[in-house]
């Protein structure tokens, strides 16, 4: 199944291969597989989107590099010990935390939701993480999966621009407000490196109650400006 190969298999890619070269790659893979093309496939697709994912993310490339398709099954079931450099606490200390967890805290406290991302052309119409972008403007809006269930969150949410990484240009615009957000992308002919791609992901911890970070990193959006 092509979500169970290796994401430099995915991709066509050497270990170790410079981003340029990943996204080079992605590009034409994802305009090759796309489902709205003639011969494209889904589930191919999807496949070279979460490669893409995992090999532009620092963390998550790290952990497949050190422990497979393993290590990011751990990393997406809130495992710790997958991360770099982790050492476990004393026992005491597990059995402490477990203990004050059953008196005094629901589980779903702990729980953290993740950011959804999605996005519309000018016209109103839904684009897919891959798709193509000729003309107009990309409108990114920014969601929670979930409200958490401390209800001093609720309408206290606080998400900045500086917590979004993305390569619109100067021209993007960013605005919303507690728990809706959106960024504004003008269509580019040339981006930087020019490799066509424009990749929107937002930050773990960036939307903040109370000083209380409770979000997941998003996945990573890619539009192809063509």
């Amino acid at each position: 199944h092509p979500r169970d190969r290796s994401p430099y298999a995915v991709l066509g890619v050497a270990l170790g291969a410079e981003q340029a070269e990943i996204k080079k790659s992605y590009r034409k893979l994802a305009l090759r597989w796309h489902p709205d093309k003639l011969g494209g496939e889904a589930c191919t697709f999807a496949a070279i989107a979460n490669a893409y994912d995992v090999l532009t993310d620092p963390v998550k490339k790290d952990i497949f590099d050190r422990l497979g398709q393993d290590g990011l099954v751990r990393l997406r079931d809130g495992d710790p010990s997958v991360q770099a450099g982790w050492v476990p606490p004393p026992p005491k200390e597990w059995i402490d935390r477990f203990t004050s967890a059953l008196k005094f805290f629901n589980y779903r406290k702990h729980w953290k939701p993740t950011v959804v991302i999605t996005a519309t052309d000018s016209s109103g119409n839904l684009l897919t993480s891959g798709a193509s972008l000729s003309s107009g403007v990309a409108t990114f809006k920014f969601m929670l999966s979930a409200q958490p269930y401390d209800r001093r969150s609720e309408g206290l949410t606080n998400l900045r621009a500086s917590d979004l990484t993305h390569n619109c240009g100067e021209h993007a615009r960013f605005f919303g407000m507690k728990k809706v957000y959106y960024l504004e992308c003008p269509h580019m002919l040339k981006l930087a490196k020019e490799d066509g791609i424009i990749s929107v992901k937002v930050a773990a911890g960036a939307f903040v109650s109370q000083t209380i970070q409770f979000n997941e990193a998003s996945p990573t959006f890619t539009l192809l400006m063509t």
